[in-house]
């Protein structure tokens, strides 16, 4: 299985690819012997895929995490991300087929991982949110508990649906067959937010005549008069 590639952002302000905002709450129930918890924290990262180089996309990320104890000492656990992407453009696709990003363009990020634990639930007040998605559930327990990751799924699609990409424990880690793959491509609605076309050469035109009567004036008028240069010597 492959080491998951989320990672967090530290409580309090964080700012990455021009992206910035703050979050850490986590709350934790308890019945007799057996308590869960419902953490939640943001998350602001470059996302790394399998093209060159990796780090492929800068995210915004809210995550929640809950953790559910089905007997005491025992969890199921289910992580999930939703948020927001900017490719970097001249970076490796990340289905790692070797092309390269050819525009930085805007997407939205869906994630869902499933894990199961055994040991004690402790989780800290201030989480390392830089850890990868796996570590970040350890973090919550002792370091003698285990935590094990199961399914997942991580979907990423860019502005105007032109492009997607999953990254699952189905698909080979997203280098499986309909996968699908991010380069950068544009959907045509999405333009006038990020103006990446290309500058248009202007069409070469006809000077307009000049003369007493001006081509552009409206029928029943007269013609502006012609100015007199004002540097003319004067005579009579």
């Amino acid at each position: 299985m492959r080491r998951p590639l989320i990672a967090g952002a530290a409580a309090g302000v964080v700012a990455t690819g021009g992206l910035a905002f703050a979050v850490n709450a986590a709350a934790t129930t308890t019945t007799g012997a057996c308590h869960g918890a419902k953490i939640r924290d943001v998350i602001a990262k470059k996302d790394v895929g399998h093209g060159a180089p990796a780090e492929w996309a800068y995210l915004k990320l809210f995550r929640t995490v809950t953790v559910k104890c089905t007997a005491p000492g025992v969890y199921e656990i289910t992580l999930k991300d939703k948020g927001v992407l900017v490719t970097i453009k001249g970076a490796g696709t990340p289905n790692g087929t070797g092309g390269t990003i050819a525009h930085t363009v805007p997407g939205t990020v869906n994630g869902t991982y499933n894990l199961t634990a055994t040991g004690k639930l402790d989780v800290p007040a201030h989480r390392d949110t830089t850890l990868g998605s796996t570590a970040y559930v350890q973090s919550l327990f002792p370091k003698d508990s285990v935590v094990t990751g199961k399914d997942y799924s991580w979907k990423y699609v860019t502005c105007g649906g032109a492009e997607h990409w999953e990254d699952a424990s189905s698909n080979d880690d997203g280098k499986g067959a309909g996968a699908g793959n991010i380069t950068g491509k544009i959907f045509p609605r999405c333009l006038k937010h990020h103006p990446t076309k290309p500058p248009v050469t202007p069409t070469p035109t006809t000077p307009t005549p000049t003369g007493s009567a001006s081509p552009t004036t409206p029928p029943g008028e007269a013609p502006a008069p012609t100015p007199v240069p004002s540097d003319l010597p004067v005579t009579g």
